[in-house]
């Protein structure tokens, strides 16, 4: 069974986020996220998910050991929840989320969790091409209440946007807030909405202010709010430290990067990249070459549903060789990895051709990091946006054929018509 990875990638649909109060836990909740980041959303096969509760205790930092009844009876709870889905006439419909749920101990004599999605929510979970957000797996792991996992979900479905605009009631469903816990609107912003707001600014990607929106109701009750969303950039980024950490470790001997494997690799990569960037065969090729080969693996293990090979580690390397004098390493690594990313949710895969295309235009158009490149993404979502919005409605075809409107005839009426002229005839 593969690691749970910090930085592992959840996608989530849009119809999923908005589903209304299940009084999901906190741990619920993140084991609910562990598996949307461990599947892969365009492979229903991976709908089986397994982990051990090792690895849990030491994703959530947990100091304790976590007890087996304990799990146990998370996996009782979390199979009871069922999501209410609106459906397409204004109803609404129920199921579970998920139909089984297992803890049992491995052949390396450790405690595991796995965890099967249920058919009827398959639909929301696999298969689909848009209407849905992603965001980092970190971001929730270090949030320390339902409250604060499902407002960061929330406002971060609208991060492009740049706003959301919420009914009071609407937002107590979506946080699973019951109508009797905060009724008066101070304590509800006080014990909530603010504990949230500090906790997504300590902890998360985004960040959001609030204020009262629209028209109020008796005695000036507040009735709806608007959110307003931005980018995080005080948080520390646990992926940026990540790549610090995997880049200036000290590098030990790799077993299996002999002298002529090292010197095709420098020969390979001095094709790859720019004559600008080639450097002296020297020793540091070879742990040029060994931090290559560590960042391709996280990079496949992540994308990929293989392992790189020595081509694909020549490849990363030459990628990673520094352009010019401005990128930085970190922020050649984070186009790297914006590519990749690119490339998978185009439906394209781990594809040198499309991943070189992608770096192609990026370098064309001045991008230098990760950051600029998705706020290009961004501007361009929104550009596209407002051109749909201006774009006049079509006017009716003058086409008499296209606006044809079906008859419909009384074919009784017809024929009784023409049995009388018959009768008629023959008088």
């Amino acid at each position: 069974m593969s690691k749970i990875k910090k930085n592992y990638l959840v996608s989530k649909r849009n119809v999923l986020n908005e589903f209304r109060s299940n009084n999901m836990t906190l741990q619920e909740l993140r084991l609910f996220s562990i598996y949307l980041s461990k599947i892969n959303s365009r492979d229903i096969s991976t709908r089986i998910v397994s982990f051990t509760i090792k690895e849990f205790r030491a994703i959530m930092d947990f100091t304790r050991e976590i007890k087996i009844e304990y799990i146990k009876s998370v996996a009782r709870s979390l199979l009871s929840k069922s999501v209410e889905v609106p459906t397409e006439r204004g109803g609404y419909e129920w199921f579970q989320l998920f139909k089984r749920c297992k803890v049992d101990i491995d052949d390396d004599e450790e405690w595991y969790f796995e965890i099967d999605a249920h058919d009827d929510a398959l639909p929301l979970m696999f298969d689909f091409k848009n209407n849905f957000f992603k965001y980092r797996l970190w971001n929730v792991l270090g949030l320390t209440s339902s409250n604060q996992i499902r407002m960061y979900e929330i406002l971060k479905q609208y991060e492009k946007k740049g706003y959301r605009v919420l009914s009071v009631e609407d937002l107590r469903q979506l946080l699973g807030i019951g109508k009797k816990e905060y009724p008066r609107i101070g304590d509800f912003k006080r014990c909530v909405l603010d504990v949230c707001q500090q906790a997504l600014a300590e902890n998360t990607d985004i960040k959001f202010t609030y204020e009262p929106y629209g028209k109020r109701g008796r005695g000036g009750k507040i009735l709806a709010l608007k959110f307003y969303i931005k980018k995080n950039t005080d948080y520390t980024d646990p992926l940026s430290l990540d790549r610090f950490i995997q880049l200036n470790d000290e590098v030990e001997d790799d077993e299996n990067v002999i002298d002529g494997e090292v010197v095709a690799a420098v020969e390979e990569t001095e094709i790859l990249a720019p004559a600008s960037v080639r450097q002296d065969k020297t020793d540091s090729d070879v742990i040029q070459y060994a931090k290559a080969k560590r960042i391709a693996a996280s990079l496949f293990d992540q994308y990929a549903e293989r392992k790189p090979v020595k081509a694909d580690v020549l490849k990363v390397q030459g990628y990673l060789s520094p352009l010019d004098g401005s990128i930085e390493a970190l922020d050649r690594q984070g186009l790297l990895e914006y590519a990749f990313e690119a490339a998978v949710n185009a439906g394209a895969g781990v594809k040198w051709n499309y991943i070189s295309g992608i770096m192609r235009r990026l370098r064309e158009r001045g991008i230098a990091t990760r950051k600029a490149a998705e706020e290009f993404d961004e501007q361009r979502e929104a550009d596209a946006d407002k051109k749909n919005e201006r774009q006049p409605k079509k006017e009716k075809s003058s086409n008499r054929f296209i606006n044809f409107e079906q008859r419909h005839y009384d074919f009784a009426a017809i024929e009784r018509a023409a049995i009388e002229r018959l009768h008629n005839d023959a008088n």
